[in-house]
């Protein structure tokens, strides 16, 4: 799913290649590529505009501008993953779509077994969110006057869900096309880039003194908005450039700083947010440089359990093992920018090469899991405290946490799976005196996500963080 429009940078160009590319443009059925090699497939009759989503008949569907112009030049087509040819192309009517709508965006696959897009900024100030079948048969709806709709996704609910640039509210669309404007939590203001977490609620991002924040919500309207932290009113401004499922069951979020002109401050840094909303760093590189650029800036998780995101010049991958790598996608007369990267159905990476005329597959390689190494966490009630971001069963995992200033009595540590509860240590300790504890995970205890919670005396305390369990 695109970042919305006002949070959707690009990753710059000029990063290092740490990858092997092939540089060609394929009329071919799709071979086998080395990992991080790409090829590009001509996308006719215009030119992808992003919002590469797999369709329900296992083809990847996308949007196109064949001129700068939106109305009759726009359309929608598929191509095959299996022999890289398009399969069908749609072109939208300009009496269905009139200037100055700018051509559709956030194509997904609804809960109804059809195509939805978006369309914003029409003639009347209102946006359009529109039904299209696999035949191309396309029914519109108006959504309220005001915001513009940035953001579109399928909701646990069987609904669909819109995020906006501006306001404070989100839209509930079924599949009929009722639409009804649901309040975000905490007032948040221009809720967008909507992501559905695999906890079944909505994750969106939206602005608050400090620059970026990222909230989550229930289909029914609760939930709860946590800033990013690194801003300072008048001075730093924090930026979000990616939201998107990460590997460890986690939202990640790709966030940066800026000064009071736009500059970039330092580098960006992937931070996994739990349900809770502890950020947690999983990486730090100049190489996810987000938001240079008003142009699509996504994240997945791959099939081989990394995270990938798009950007200028190619695609990065990211391990929950924090480790970085660079992709250049390169075409014929420049180098590709990768756009809305899309996991297909033989588990390569997919993606709109905006401005070529391509989409462009990557490959993946075999996604060997690498065990992860400790994360510092960032927010919530337990700032110093660390514990790993990967245990291995019959080996012993250490932790670390922080208790706070009027924390006493006994504190336990423990490691959940579902009923299954290992209880690492309990123990009294020291407020504002590090804890270091550590216990051999049994062999027994289920492999897979896990919850690793520290609880003091006080609930209020308590820090939980996502982590996973491997091991024979």
């Amino acid at each position: 799913m695109s970042i919305s429009r006002l949070h959707m940078p690009h990753i710059a160009a000029a990063f290092g290649v740490l990858g092997l590319v092939v540089p060609t443009i394929s009329q071919a059925a799709p071979a086998k590529l080395a990992t991080g090699s790409s090829v590009q497939y001509p996308a006719g009759p215009g030119s992808p505009t992003g919002s590469l989503v797999v369709g329900p008949d296992g083809n990847l569907w996308y949007p196109y501008l064949s001129s700068g112009t939106a109305g009759a030049s726009a359309g929608i087509s598929s191509l095959s993953p299996n022999t890289g040819k398009v399969v069908q192309s749609f072109p939208l009517s300009a009496t269905s779509f009139p200037p100055p709508y700018l051509g559709p965006s956030d194509l997904i696959a609804g809960p109804d077994g059809n195509l939805w897009f978006l369309q914003d900024e029409g003639p009347n100030g209102a946006g359009l969110v529109a039904r299209m079948t696999l035949a191309g048969a396309v029914t519109t709806f108006a959504l309220p006057t005001g915001p513009q709709p940035t953001s579109l996704v399928s909701g646990p609910d069987g609904n669909l869900w819109a995020g906006f640039d501006g306001g404070t509210s989100v839209a509930r669309i079924t599949p009929e096309g009722v639409i009804t404007m649901v309040p975000a939590p905490d007032g948040a203001f221009a809720p967008s880039a909507l992501v559905v977490g695999t906890d079944g609620n909505l994750w969106f991002t939206t602005s608050g003194a400090t620059g970026a924040m990222v909230g989550t919500m229930t289909t029914a309207g609760s939930g709860s908005v946590f800033p990013v932290p690194g801003g300072s009113p008048n001075s730093l401004w924090t930026v979000v450039g990616a939201l998107g499922n990460g590997p460890d069951g986690n939202v990640w979020a790709v966030v940066g700083l800026t000064d009071p002109t736009g500059t970039q401050v330092g580098s960006p840094t992937a931070l996994s947010i739990s349900p809770l909303g502890i950020m947690t760093t999983v990486a730090t590189a100049p190489t996810f440089n987000c938001w240079t650029a008003l142009s699509a800036c996504n994240l997945i998780t791959g099939p081989d359990g990394r995270a990938w995101f798009a950007g200028g010049g190619g695609v990065i991958r990211v391990g929950t093992n924090g480790l970085v790598s660079a992709f250049a996608a390169p075409i014929a007369g420049g180098t590709a920018t990768g756009r809305d990267l899309v996991s297909g159905p033989d588990r390569n990476i997919w993606f709109a090469s905006g401005g070529w005329g391509t989409i462009g597959r990557m490959a993946t390689g075999s996604g060997t899991a690498i065990p992860v190494p400790s994360k510092t966490v960032l927010g919530c009630c337990s700032t110093g405290s660390a514990v790993p971001g990967s245990v291995t069963r019959g080996k012993k995992v250490p932790v670390t946490f922080l208790p706070g200033a009027s924390a006493s009595g006994k504190t336990l540590v423990t490691l959940t799976h579902g009923s299954t509860v290992f209880k690492i240590w309990s123990g009294s300790v020291t407020p504002g005196a590090a804890k270091s504890v550590s216990a051999t995970v049994p062999k027994s205890f289920p492999k897979g996500k896990a919850t690793m919670l520290v609880q003091p005396p006080k609930a209020a305390g308590k820090a939980s963080v996502q982590v996973t369990v491997w091991g024979n």
